[in-house]
């Protein structure tokens, strides 16, 4: 390789490096993602810095985060006292799990203990509420996801103990399957569930202990499957990551959160 060419490799390593560097980084939750990739869309716009928003669950979040490289993980469950010791952190929303249906199934209401039956294959058929829909399809998140941490927790279960008939990934691909099975049940994230809804999935949202979820029930805790969406790193950040962190607790970035049906920090 002669020296022209040399010192231009040279240059676009350097280059390559400092884009990279000045890109805001986040990955983990599929539950944030989408609030957070419509934020980091509207911060792109307004600041000229490139945001790269990846999925992949919350066990993703918080393995890219503790490597230490400059990522952002999503989390959409509380954090354990470890990972707050490990990590630094900010709670960004506030959310619940929905428990969903068929908009067909006239279903009204679940206790905990019902959806622990259900759950763990004691009660099979919907004839058991009086509803002709026959076997209940038991959707169920797959491993690594935190809505399953919190869904488990819940119920006071372990996961060995579900008798799942189908396991899903991201919220929708939950969504989508009751949507397309009148004798499905699966839960997700309110948020999502409700932004759905608004789009015309099929399903609906079921009660729990006689609770719907809303902001005023999530915030009152009187609605029982509750969470905290998370943003997790490893200082130090970059400067233009810091600036986002900020960014995600502005008043425009707020009402990002709350048109995908969370409850923004910033307006607790």
């Amino acid at each position: 390789m002669g020296f022209r060419s040399s010192f231009a490799y040279a240059i676009l390593i350097i280059l390559f490096s400092c884009s990279r560097a000045n890109t805001v980084r986040l990955t983990g939750s599929s539950t944030l993602m989408p609030p957070i990739a419509d934020i980091a869309k509207l911060y792109e716009k307004k600041y000229s810095v490139q945001v790269r928003v990846e999925s992949g669950g919350s066990g993703r979040g918080l393995r890219d985060a503790r490597k230490g490289v400059g990522i952002i993980g999503m989390v959409s469950r509380d954090l354990s006292s470890k990972e707050k010791n490990d990590l630094q952190y900010e709670v960004v929303a506030k959310d619940a799990l929905a428990i969903i249906v068929h908009q067909d199934n006239p279903v009204e209401n679940f206790s905990l203990d019902t959806l622990k039956k259900i759950y763990t294959g004691q009660i099979n058929k919907w004839s058991k509420f009086k509803i002709p829909l026959g076997k209940i399809i038991r959707v169920h998140k797959a491993e690594g996801r935190a809505t399953l941490e919190v869904f488990l927790q819940a119920l006071k279960l372990e996961n060995k103990e579900i008798k799942p008939d189908l396991i899903a990934g991201e919220n929708q691909e939950v969504i989508k399957t009751v949507s397309s099975h009148k004798n499905a049940i699966g839960y997700v994230s309110f948020g999502a569930a409700t932004e759905e809804i608004k789009q015309g999935a099929a399903i609906r949202i079921v009660k729990v202990n006689g609770t719907q979820p809303s902001e005023k029930t999530i915030l009152n805790e009187k609605y029982p499957i509750r969470r905290s969406l998370v943003l997790v790193w490893k200082d130090p950040l970059s400067t233009n990551a810091k600036q986002f962190l900020k960014f995600v607790f502005s008043k425009e970035a707020g009402k990002i959160f709350q048109r995908h049906g969370f409850i923004p920090t910033l307006l607790k």
